[in-house]
């Protein structure tokens, strides 16, 4: 029989290395999470430390505060007023805190609130706010203690009066958190100090010492600014003077402010344009059709048994520019009865097929339009690479129907710069009068465009504005919006104006409804001696007059008519150089 032991060696076996190296890695998480955790704990002792240093300093701050008689509890260059400073900084145990005060009037509602109050006085108590912040690793901390400090006896406003500030937006609705800052540089001591408006819009400086000279400036982040205007030999007789306070009188002061915009003006030359057109001289141009008959200068619904069917439809061929910088319009030219309509729609070529263009970047065009031109010029090229028209028309009367004559869709080939072009831009908002009694403007600027032809205005207030061309160089073919216009809150507004070189003579037209609205598509017709022209308004309502035989003379006419607007004829119009006529149609 054979025996067989297994026996080892004299050598003891050590760690691989994938052995070691997971031991290490186990020592690292547990050292790093130590770390961390140390690192924590550190962090939050100095939090903690600081934290009752602040709370040590405000509380004995605001005993200090208390300890004072109440005539004596108030800030310096504030209301009211006192030996407190309004900011200062100390350190305790190594550490920075900085120190804020406020005190400030309190209108007790228990009495009636504002204007409502009883006995007229808004300087019911004091109110004291203490606030000590710290830096700490980086991040900033606070602590706060706020306290009511009542008068001895029956309060009174000896010696001083309240300023009521009503803050309103353009639309005179009441701006909250509006900065409200009291300046007065002549009383004694000096006032400096700053409220915010309430839900209301309102902003209260009770207690102000009587007298003369109260400056008030009042801003909001992202708003424009408004207050009063110091008298200087530039604005001697400013329309905001600084306000008075009157012993225990109210004193009310109206401001407006409002969200800022920007503006973007752009020079442009005169634009080359194509079209797709169809007179309907035949069924060419037209992609399918339903229940329409399409030729002979016209598409009308198709006949039925009796009359005409009640309702049809076709879509023309798409418009696809191998070339181009933008869409411009639809234009048409159609007539209804009164029991039969017509509605013109815009699709794209989506590869596939055609699909409508939603009304997020055409309004209104999911219920059709029935007046001519459709502005299309904000469709995007690089989404819309080719448009087709569809056309719905019916009719409540198998007697009738809707007739459409052409249609067409114009887009923009080449749109040239006009670089380095002179301009003024005034706006309206008057701020006082000069020595000789002249307005002074609160906006006037001065500038060229630059290189590409365009000029950025950030942080505009709103207001109507005026942009005269001050190059002596060009004839103004078209402006859109046309001067002067409404720069409206909050908006990012461009402002294109189209030039041509110097024309005489010449007439520009603007056409607009009683609403200011430009009015496209409007027939205009101007006579005089032998000339005999007419024209259509564009996009923005306008058209220019020139050549052709135009001569210089201040007896044309003019005849203006648009669809669903009663026609309006002028007389004894002027046409010279840089003539310029606004017409205003009424509905009817």
């Amino acid at each position: 029989m054979y025996e067989y032991f297994r026996g080892t060696s004299g050598r003891q076996r050590g760690f691989s290395f994938v052995e070691a190296l997971v031991t290490i890695a186990v020592v690292g998480v547990i050292f790093g999470g130590l770390f961390s955790a140390i690192q924590f704990t550190t962090k939050l002792i100095g939090h903690s430390k600081a934290k009752a240093g602040g709370n040590a300093l405000v509380s004995e701050r605001m005993e200090f505060i208390h300890s004072l008689d109440y005539d004596s509890v108030g800030t310096e260059e504030g209301v009211p007023a006192g030996s407190l400073p309004q900011a200062t900084s100390t350190i305790l145990n190594g550490i920075t805190y900085q120190e804020r005060l406020l005190v400030e009037y309190v209108d007790d509602p228990s009495d009636g609130y504002g204007s409502e109050d009883e006995n007229g006085i808004l300087a019911d108590y004091k109110r004291v706010k203490v606030e000590y912040s710290w830096n700490n690793r980086g991040a900033t901390s606070s602590v706060e203690l706020i306290s009511n400090i009542i008068p001895v006896g029956i309060e009174t406003t000896e010696g001083g009066g309240t300023i009521k500030v009503n803050v309103f937006d353009a639309g005179v609705d009441p701006v909250s958190g509006a900065r409200v800052q009291f300046v007065n540089d002549t009383s004694d001591p000096t006032i400096d100090t700053t409220k915010y408006s309430n839900l209301e819009g309102i902003a209260y400086l009770s207690g102000a010492p009587a007298g003369a000279d109260y400056q008030i400036f009042v801003s909001k982040d992202g708003y424009s600014s408004d207050g009063t205007i110091m008298a200087t030999t530039s604005n001697p007789n400013p329309n905001t003077p600084p306000i008075a306070v009157v012993e225990s009188s109210i004193s009310t002061m109206n401001f407006q402010i409002d969200l800022l915009s920007n503006l973007s003006i752009l020079t442009v030359g005169e634009p080359t344009t194509q079209a797709f057109e169809d007179n309907f001289d035949d069924g060419s141009l037209v992609h399918t059709v339903s229940n329409v008959s399409v030729g002979g200068g016209e598409a009308r619904l198709s006949p039925g048994e009796e009359g005409y069917i009640t309702a049809g439809s076709f879509f023309s061929t798409t418009a696809a520019p191998t070339s181009f910088e933008s869409w411009e319009s639809v234009g048409f030219v159609a007539t209804t009865t009164v029991d039969s309509t017509l509605s013109i729609s815009v699709y794209h070529d989506t590869g596939s097929g055609l699909a409508i263009v939603p009304d997020a970047d055409l309004p209104g065009n999911s219920a059709g339009f029935n007046l001519s031109p459709i502005n299309i010029s904000t469709l995007d090229t690089a989404t819309y690479t080719g448009l087709a028209l569809k056309a719905d028309l019916a009719t409540a009367d198998i007697y009738e129907t809707s007739r459409l004559y052409n249609w067409g869709i114009t887009y923009t080939v080449n749109e040239p710069t006009e670089p380095n072009v002179s301009f003024d831009l005034v706006g309206s908002k008057i701020i006082g009068k000069d020595a000789g009694g002249e307005d002074i403007l609160k906006y006037e600027q001065s500038a060229n465009t630059d290189v590409s032809g365009g000029y950025q205005l950030s942080d505009m207030e709103w207001d109507t504005y005026t942009l005269n061309i001050t190059d002596d160089d060009y004839t103004i073919l078209e402006m859109c919006p046309y001067s002067p216009f409404i720069l409206d809150p909050g908006v990012n507004l461009t402002l294109k104006a189209t030039l041509i070189d110097n024309v005489l003579p010449s007439l520009h037209v603007l056409v607009t409804n009683i609403d200011g609205a430009e009015i496209p598509g409007a027939t205009i017709q101007l006579e005089g001696g032998s000339y005999n022209e007419s024209q259509m308004t564009s996009l923005c309502g306008q058209t220019l007059f020139r050549d052709g035989g135009l001569t210089i003379a201040n007896d044309y006419s003019l005849t203006i008519s648009a669809p669903g607007y009663i026609e309006e004829v002028l007389s004894d119009v002027s046409v010279g150089l840089g003539s310029h006529e606004t017409v205003i149609l009424i509905s009817g």
